[in-house]
């Protein structure tokens, strides 16, 4: 439709200037679901799954090869796979008030966007493409396992960045981590720190 050949031509660059950063067409989908979730009225729901199913058909594999890098597919591909299960997570969890039916996220998503965070060597150029995918994979590991791994991603971020807002960033993490109970539905961790006025990590 128009308005994803318009996010393709707002987004291509961003992808074009960065190649370590996630395919523009990640960035597009994330675009039109965070205009869901804030505009005033309710796009029907089958707009909201074409956004999930187009998620979802992205070829990753495809795009990882077609790097500047042919050597680095690999991890490019790791790369494109953490950002399409951080954008859906993100995205299931920012639309959760208006769309109830969408906000669930399951289990084997966060593992398995947290395995292919975890196969990114700090070392490697493509680890500073990481921050955003890791703070939202953070905010629902569940598992003490999870969590430590989140924590030693961000340790190499640090070291990396030296910047306050990391620190920052494992603050809101570790109190999200001690809610005391789950959200009420409609909710997330997503809307508690809107309530906060933080903003931080998230767009």
């Amino acid at each position: 439709g128009g308005s994803l050949d318009i996010d393709y031509c707002l987004f291509g660059g961003t992808e074009l200037h960065s190649w370590a950063g996630c395919p523009s067409d990640f960035l597009s989908t994330l675009h039109g679901l965070i205009t869901f979730a804030h505009c005033s009225g309710h796009p029907p729901p089958e707009e909201i799954n074409e956004r999930f199913d187009r998620l979802q058909r992205f070829d990753t594999m495809s795009w990882a090869a077609r790097s500047p890098q042919p050597a680095s597919a690999q991890v490019r591909y790791s790369l494109g796979q953490a950002w399409k299960g951080a954008i859906e997570i993100y995205g299931r969890r920012v639309l959760a008030e208006q769309y109830p039916d969408v906000q669930a996220v399951s289990g084997d998503l966060i593992e398995a966007t947290l395995f292919h965070l975890r196969q990114i060597d700090h070392r490697d150029t493509h680890f500073k493409g990481i921050v955003w995918p890791v703070f939202v994979v953070g905010a629902e590991a569940q598992t003490a396992e999870q969590r430590e791994a989140i924590l030693a991603i961000f340790g190499h971020l640090i070291d990396l960045f030296h910047i306050s807002l990391l620190d920052i960033a494992i603050a809101q993490l570790k109190r999200i981590w001690v809610h005391p109970t789950p959200y009420p539905p409609g909710s997330s961790w997503i809307h508690e720190i809107w309530e906060r006025n933080e903003g931080l990590l998230l767009l």
